[in-house]
């Protein structure tokens, strides 16, 4: 069993209960967005000409993307997010986002990696 103590008046208690119906629903917002980053898939990525541009589709529609990616001498590592959005905004339309990346150096021999999945990119495929 569940008990507790209630110390104060009643009218104490009506003004906490009045101050929590009134905090609810900024908290519950607030809660709503930050909550609500999903992860994005890269449905497939192209290489510009000189290297140095990947182009990426994305399972999102009109979406607010955050795109974070690194480099190393052996990969570029992808990680896209979908932020502040609401549940199922992604992917549910007939469209595809598109995101361009710029490298400082070309791709190379560097493989592509979805951060999100551990699957390798295979550009133009």
């Amino acid at each position: 069993m569940i008990g507790y103590v209630v110390t104060g008046s009643y009218h104490q208690g009506v003004k906490l209960r009045i101050f929590i119906k009134a905090l609810l629903p900024a908290l519950a917002l607030t809660v709503l967005l930050s909550a609500c980053s999903s992860p994005v898939t890269i449905l497939g990525v192209g290489v510009s000409v000189d290297g140095t541009v990947l182009k990426l589709s994305l399972s999102a529609c009109n979406a607010n993307v955050t795109v974070d990616y690194s480099v190393d001498d052996e990969a570029v590592m992808i990680l896209v997010q979908e932020r502040g959005s609401f549940i199922g905004s992604g992917g549910d339309d007939d469209c595809a986002d598109e995101y361009t990346i710029v490298l400082d150096e070309p791709l190379g021999d560097r493989v592509v990696i979805d951060e999100q999945t551990g699957q390798q990119l295979v550009p133009g495929g």
